[in-house]
């Protein structure tokens, strides 16, 4: 297990400057249980204590782990319905005692901040965990809807004329990340439903940068789309692994991960380094330069 100590003398080891926000993609827990959540609100509060931060420097995504399963029987007769209440309740309570306030219905968030060289910066955090899963019925799948994508779309009008560099955060992976899954039947497979749907809204909004779990592996790509207006609009996916799952959930043999983001006069550069629960010294296994603005010819 991955404590706040040793990811504080990883941190300290890599020469990695006490972080001045912290941006958390999902699973907190792995059966979202309150006990669990009690856990990540103590885990948090020590990384608080030692980096000299609070709540208004997170921005955090439930992942699927994060909301509970249905215990009713599923009927294929009926409609697929969102998350209810009930699935969402430790999730909803532990947002609400740390951050004070009650969480959107849909559970998205935007954050806006300024770095020290005055560079602006919007994370948008989508809830990709909407439908209700059941062992064997949406389990692990992701969606977002239109109807939070129109909701997020409204916040931000207010600042769709400003320099802000704008980073996607979702638990889920826009794009398929594991070289192949083993097709059998009944199984559910890692796959986001509503994929192209979130693609046009990072294009139409001028998101530069999408960040995502999940699959607890490694991946990076960089997609060029046409906007409305036939210009040509590039953004990066980056997927960061898993910094806190027990080796035996690690995907494809990959050690335990985590990334450090430095947003600099003209580019944000991602580090992704890999963290050892023995204590053993990690390593930096990832860079990747990504250009606060960019012109596609």
């Amino acid at each position: 297990m991955i404590t706040y100590l040793r990811l504080n003398a990883e941190l300290e080891r890599q020469g990695v400057q006490s972080p001045s926000f912290i941006i958390i993609s999902g699973d907190l827990t792995y059966t979202a249980n309150q006990l669990e959540f009690e856990k990540v609100l103590s885990f948090m509060e020590d990384m608080n204590s030692i980096c000299e931060l609070n709540s208004s420097h997170y921005a955090i995504v439930p992942g699927n782990h994060d909301i509970s399963f249905s215990h009713e029987e599923f009927d294929e007769t009926k409609p697929v319905t969102v998350a209810f209440d009930k699935a969402k309740a430790s999730y909803v309570n532990f947002y609400r005692k740390y951050f004070g306030v009650e969480p959107q219905e849909s559970l998205f968030s935007v954050h806006r901040f300024l770095t020290n060289n005055l560079q602006p910066i919007e994370i948008i955090c989508l809830n990709s965990c909407l439908l209700q899963q059941e062992k064997g019925h949406f389990q692990g799948m992701g969606f977002v809807g239109n109807d939070q994508l129109a909701e997020v779309e409204k916040c931000l009008r207010e600042t769709q004329n400003s320099k802000s560099f704008r980073i996607l955060v979702m638990h889920h992976h826009l794009l398929p990340v594991l070289f192949k899954e083993e097709p059998k039947a009944d199984r559910m497979y890692s796959m986001m439903l509503d994929s192209e749907a979130i693609s046009q809204f990072i294009v139409r909004n001028g998101i530069r940068l999408v960040l995502h779990g999940h699959t607890h592996k490694e991946y990076y790509s960089e997609i060029i789309r046409k906007t409305d207006d036939n210009k040509k609009f590039k953004y990066y996916v980056v997927g960061v692994g898993s910094v806190g799952v027990v080796r035996e959930e690690l995907s494809e043999s990959r050690p335990n991960m985590f990334a450090v983001l430095n947003v600099e006069m003209d580019k944000v550069i991602i580090n992704e380094y890999a963290i050892y629960p023995d204590g053993q010294n990690g390593k930096l296994l990832y860079s990747h330069d990504i250009p606060l603005q960019e012109e596609i010819s």
